[in-house]
């Protein structure tokens, strides 16, 4: 029998432009009965897909080593208009085949290969769109939505105490550490190409499609899902649904409780909560918050939710801040922990990495309140969150020169000959050995091996795609192994890890979860979704000024601006996901007209309270006095108080 190794070199070796796949992508009948919106069982049964299923095999190892430079370079792999075929025909025969549990006659070997395909594709996509969103997603009628959430919500599967079944996953904690040249960290499949997906056949079929093609479901009907399964889990504790009131059970309960001075918010936090975290549910209750202002006086006011809403927002804020040494940026201003944090002696380690665990089971907390967070964490790094160990295609999202320069190495033409020196042609242009710089909390500079006696290792042609490999593997995955697992252990405290890799598709869908949605601010929405008081309270809408301001920000404001406001008035420059009808508190303008006739209006800016999604508006003068104070609040980030 032959060996994997022997097997995985065999389907390297193979050419997939020149084979004659192509001939059946482009066959009229085969496109269409298996590339349309849906493809039958039975029509899966009665054709002979071997050389599909041996297409899907070769391309599924191939995209294990091969780039995204490489699967998008004309000439390179197959064209986009193939891939986009190969694409919808895995996505059709993967979710027939798991709707209807189909496994006769050798089917499940198809049906497991057009899986992991569709969900490589649907990754690179994500990276890389080349179709529309909406490509993915079967049509509505073969789901049935309206019972789709309530039956997977019941599911066993989706419990609090159940797990995800880990012998499916090819990226285990072991194969993390490992150095063997045989791990490619260049593939983050769910499963190895030619294994069965064993779950799939002992699954309701809803969890069958969730597990292994979750994109196929619209995200907001996923997102939903998520909020209902939370709901079910605040029920259970006898807690209100997301936003929805207050709990019925009593502070003395046993509620996490704590004192927090302004500006010392995440340090305050972390000492008086973090040793609560190991209290079972602890972190889904309502959370007793005490502000101390700047004077050493404890601030005023009843907490309905939004004094929590501003502790864990700051608490964000302070803590995900680079200056404070925990967290990096990268060159696109997004975050991920610092490699330098746990540089240290083990006493200290350990509290660094307290911190991380403690900041995961926050940002669980954001997600179980409904509570969006301005934290733009790095892909890469949400990637461990849904269970995707990063592969060197998601090096540019933590160091794009890095990745261009690897990626010049990986492609760069060589004859293969070697010189009188032993030197080859790709280490006389490049000088490289198997070693790399890293930098110290001190400032000083340290070469590391990358295998052992790595320096006397020279980097050639033959061994370049290895050196790849254990450059991202320890960009990506070593230097910050032990931060990612306390943080990751944090957040599964509070949202079990089943939800979020059965429910989220690509660290990019978590990231809009966390953070809300990038697209264009919906004023019309915002708008229909405002509630108002004050001087405005018996007008609403129609009264002048509140039609001055929605003409200025619709008509007026740059994007920019519309997100500043947004950010300036609810602490989140992006809407929840779902829309405005989902921010809780609802989004509040309150006029402010003055008590006496010797108060300047005009002289005014807005005001905001974040904690409670309001906006302070002045009945100003003027629409041009409204426009100019309003750019200047937002701009500037003035006016901003907690009453």
């Amino acid at each position: 029998m032959a060996s994997s190794t022997a097997i995985d070199n065999l389907f390297q070796a193979v050419d997939i432009r020149t084979v004659g796949w192509r001939d059946i992508l482009h066959d009229p009948q085969f496109q269409a009965q298996f590339a349309g919106d849906r493809v039958r069982v039975d029509t899966i049964k009665s054709h002979n897909l071997s050389p599909l299923y041996l297409l899907c095999e070769v391309f599924n190892r191939q995209l294990e080593t091969i780039g995204d430079d490489e699967l998008f370079q004309q000439g390179m792999s197959l064209p986009l208009e193939d891939i986009r075929t190969i694409a919808r025909v895995c996505r059709n025969i993967a979710f027939a085949l798991l709707w209807s549990q189909e496994t006769a006659d050798g089917l499940a070997h198809i049906r497991d290969s057009a899986a992991m395909l569709a969900q490589q594709l649907f990754i690179r996509n994500a990276r890389h769109p080349f179709v529309a969103e909406d490509f993915w997603l079967v049509p509505p009628s073969l789901l049935d939505m309206a019972s789709f959430a309530d039956k997977v919500a019941e599911d066993p599967m989706f419990s609090t105490e159940s797990k995800v079944d880990e012998d499916s996953d090819s990226s285990s904690e072991d194969e993390s550490d490992s150095d063997s040249s045989s791990d490619s960290i260049q593939s983050n499949a769910i499963r190895p190409p030619g294994s069965q997906l064993s779950w799939a056949t002992v699954m309701t079929p809803r969890i069958a499609v969730l597990r292994g093609i979750p994109f196929v479901v619209p995200f907001n009907d996923r997102v939903r899902l998520f909020h209902a399964l939370i709901n079910r889990d605040r029920a259970r504790l006898g807690l209100a649904a997301i936003g929805r009131g207050s709990e019925s059970l009593p502070w003395s309960y046993g509620f996490a409780q704590a004192v927090v001075r302004r500006g010392r918010i995440f340090e305050d936090g972390f000492r008086q909560l973090n040793s609560q975290l190991s209290r079972q549910d602890i972190f889904k209750y309502r959370m007793k918050i005490t502000f101390i202002d700047q004077y050493g006086m404890q601030e005023a006011g009843i907490d309905g939710g939004g004094v929590f809403k501003e502790f864990l927002t700051s608490l964000v804020r302070e803590a995900f801040d680079p200056q404070l040494g925990l967290f990096a940026t990268t060159a696109q201003h997004n975050l991920y922990p610092n490699p330098e944090s746990v540089q240290t002696d083990a006493k200290h380690r350990q509290r660094v990495l307290d911190k991380y665990k403690f900041l995961g089971a926050v940002i669980g907390k954001a997600l179980y309140e409904g509570v969006l967070v301005d934290a733009p964490l790095a892909l890469f790094f949400l990637g461990y969150c849904v269970g995707q160990l990063p592969e060197f295609n998601d090096l540019p999202t933590l160091d794009e020169g890095l990745y261009q320069g690897l990626v010049a190495l990986k492609n760069y033409p060589a004859s293969g000959e070697v010189d009188e020196n032993g030197e080859d042609e790709i280490y006389r242009v490049f000088a490289l050995d198997f070693t790399t710089s890293v930098s110290l909390r001190n400032g000083q500079v340290k070469t590391l091996p990358l295998v052992p006696h790595g320096e006397q290792i020279k980097v050639t042609a033959q061994n370049r795609l290895q050196y790849l490999d254990l450059i991202a593997r320890l960009k990506l995955v070593k230097q910050i192994d032990a931060q990612v697992k306390a943080f990751v252990s944090g957040l599964h405290a509070v949202i079990p890890e089943n939800w979020l890799r059965l429910l989220f598709a690509s660290p990019l869908e978590l990231s809009r979860l966390l953070c809300g949605d990038a697209s264009a601010l919906d004023v019309g929405d915002w708008q229909r979704n405002t509630a108002y008081e004050g001087a405005f309270k018996s007008l609403g809408s129609r009264h002048p000024l509140v039609r001055d301001f929605w003409s200025v920000v619709e008509h007026e404001l740059s994007e920019k601006q519309r997100q500043c406001l947004c950010k300036f008035a609810t602490s989140c420059e992006r809407p929840p996901l779902l829309g405005f009808a989902e921010l809780r508190p609802k989004f509040c303008i309150a006029g402010v007209d003055g008590n006496s006739d010797d108060i300047d209006l005009d002289s005014r800016l807005p005001s905001a309270s974040t904690c409670v999604n309001l906006l302070k508006l002045p009945v100003y003068s003027s629409k041009q006095i409204l426009r100019s104070k309003l750019v200047t609040a937002i701009e500037s980030n003035a006016g901003f108080d907690l009453s």
